[in-house]
């Protein structure tokens, strides 16, 4: 088994049975980086989409001239099994409130930069309180016009998208996207559509984001199933990932 541990939330252990699911959170034999033996791939990387070359402060990643992305969290509500941050040195490369002040001489210092991302880990396992100071202070900055969160809890933690934090999505709405992880439709139950019917009543913009995964969404009408779901319930499917 691999040294990135198992970690599920009772809405994801209540589906196992679902291969899909399996496949995405059950450390196996079969899992990409089950082991630390790398010599047989020789394009593999730990940090595979380069996050390190494109830090610019503590837990802080400019990849593109108009784009800052915030390592909010250290942690997430589960372990994906195919999770590229796997390696990532969250112990000291993750954003926290004491680095709000390099981060507005940041954005002062580029003004192209119109949109933040707000990832980790899960931004979503920070308190509602520091959500709402970190939030509020992208919301107040006349040049973010969006600030991303990019988040998996509406389908594998759905209570998470509480009473306080629709309170907030509701007060910083005009700026906020929410762009969900979503990979299969066997993961929308429906406490998630639930959730998503809150966000959706309140205006949020809700998009989504898969990995395409063998087993689990590498067909055109599992995507097509999925994609049609999520238009459904008010969600634009948007990215769809090959690592």
């Amino acid at each position: 088994m691999s040294n990135f541990p198992e970690k599920l939330t009772a809405t994801v252990t209540a589906r196992l049975s679902e291969p899909a699911i399996a496949i995405q959170f059950l450390d196996s034999a079969e899992s990409i980086l089950a082991t630390n033996d790398t010599s047989n791939l020789p394009e593999f990387a730990y940090d595979a989409v380069a996050d390190q070359t494109h830090r610019v402060g503590r837990g802080m990643i400019q990849k593109y001239r108009n784009r800052l992305l915030l390592i909010a969290h250290s942690h997430c509500a589960v372990h994906c099994r195919y999770c590229f941050r796997r390696h990532f040195d969250y112990a000291q490369d993750t954003f926290q409130e004491e680095d709000i002040g390099f981060l507005c001489a940041h954005l002062d210092a580029h003004p192209e930069i119109d949109e933040v991302i707000l990832s980790g880990g899960d931004p979503l396992m920070l308190s509602n309180q520091r959500l709402d100071t970190l939030i509020g202070v992208l919301y107040q900055r006349a040049g973010v016009k969006r600030i991303r969160l990019h988040s998996r809890v509406v389908t594998v933690l759905s209570r998470r998208i509480n009473t306080r934090f629709l309170e907030l999505c509701r007060h910083y709405k005009s700026k906020l996207v929410i762009v969900n992880h979503i990979n299969h439709v066997a993961e929308i139950d429906a406490a998630a559509e639930q959730a998503i019917g809150h966000l959706r009543a309140l205006g949020v913009m809700l998009l989504n984001q898969s990995v395409l995964l063998r087993g689990v969404n590498d067909s055109a009408a599992t995507l097509n199933q999925l994609s049609d779901k999520l238009f459904t319930l008010g969600v634009m499917p948007y990215y769809l990932n090959l690592l």
